[in-house]
């Protein structure tokens, strides 16, 4: 029944760490909660995992506000509903472009608008989120007709007073204020803590329908993530020999930008690297890492080689490091030691042996 949950991933925002906000929603007897941090995603999958594991059916979406105010809220069905809400998020981040007040016709995704920015007409996937202390509304005809479109809002965003001031001075930073300067507008309800989920529905028990569309949102929601196989890619081309041939031919290039064309001892280091490169199937790795740096380099970002990975020629020819080995002796071997032990991580983690953007 917990739509609206935001951890300490909500910038500025949110202060509540992902484990200890499922521990306290085990506490509190919840069965489903969805995580909705503002304009991000970024702790779905570490939410994903907790949630397994605490018999918790994990919801994921994502809070758009726009100048520190609350447009709606968007849940995913699956996978493309998620999509589809980063798809639209990234658009107006690259454009620049204020979000605007009513969501787009996303077909995979659920929309909860609160009551202080509801349109006119709603769209099938599109309900109106009703807060405890708003019920008392719902004696006015406007807002009483409406309820066929309700669902329970009684959002998540710290857990004590200490955390709720917490809070409070993280938003005074996001805004540039002093904290005397502040409007309740600014920040959140001190009512949004986790209440145990039978006192929450005794809210609503003269509101059936309220509980009633809350459970359908919840019901249909499945987004289902396999952590299991690997999902980056193996080769940078199209297999392990073409991917050598091509790193091979960028490490000349790069020897002898880095070394001019006479240079013995650094000739000898950079094929005995790409021989041990070649036997650890490691090109495809050294390959894509390149192409985030010339990527980076084209878009203007500055990036540093670091760590172990200045201990390579061939990351030191390819400009993914700018720390020549030899000058400082250092033995690629102590990479390889590193980077071997990792080979069964997630790439992306390896990544970070060579690559800070």
């Amino acid at each position: 029944m917990y739509l609206n949950c935001h951890c300490f991933h909500s910038l500025r925002y949110g202060t509540i760490p992902l484990e200890e906000l499922i521990s306290q929603a085990v506490a509190s007897g919840v069965k489903a909660m969805a995580l909705t941090d503002i304009n991000t995603v970024t702790g779905i999958y570490d939410f994903i995992k907790g949630c397994k594991t605490a018999g918790i059916k994990p919801i994921v979406g994502m809070e758009f506000r726009c100048e520190h105010k609350l447009r709606y809220i968007g849940l995913a069905k699956n996978a493309s509903g998620l999509a589809e809400m980063n798809r639209f998020l990234t658009k107006h981040n690259f454009e620049k472009t204020s979000l605007p007040f009513s969501a787009p016709d996303f077909k995979d995704v659920f929309i909860i608008y609160p009551l202080e920015n509801v349109p006119e007409l709603l769209r099938d996937n599109e309900y109106i989120g009703i807060r405890p202390d708003q019920l008392p509304k719902l004696v006015l005809s406007d807002w009483k007709k409406r309820q066929i479109k309700m669902v329970i809002l009684h959002p998540v965003t710290f857990r004590t007073k200490r955390e709720y001031n917490l809070h409070r001075i993280l938003r005074a930073i996001d805004m540039n204020l002093i904290l005397s300067r502040l409007t309740p507008s600014d920040y959140c309800s001190p009512t949004e803590v986790m209440v145990p989920l039978e006192t929450l529905l005794s809210c609503y028990t003269e509101y059936p329908q309220i509980i009633l569309n809350t459970e359908k949102i919840v019901a249909n929601c499945h987004f289902e993530f396999d952590f299991a196989s690997p999902k980056n890619k193996k080769f940078y081309t199209n297999n392990r020999k073409d991917d050598m041939n091509l790193l091979t031919t960028l490490a000349k290039q790069g020897l002898e930008w880095r070394y001019g064309k006479n240079n013995a001892e650094a000739k000898s280091r950079m094929f005995k690297e790409l021989k041990v490169i070649d036997q650890l199937q490691f090109s495809g790795y050294f390959l894509i890492t390149w192409d985030i740096i010339r990527f980076s380099n084209s878009q203007g970002f500055l990036h540093i080689g670091r760590g172990s990975g200045a201990n390579s020629i061939i990351a030191y020819c390819l400009g993914i490091t700018d720390i020549c080995p030899l000058e400082l002796d250092l033995y690629f071997e102590r990479f390889l030691n590193w980077t071997c032990n990792k080979k069964s991580d997630n790439f992306f983690k390896t990544y970070a042996t060579l690559l800070i953007l």
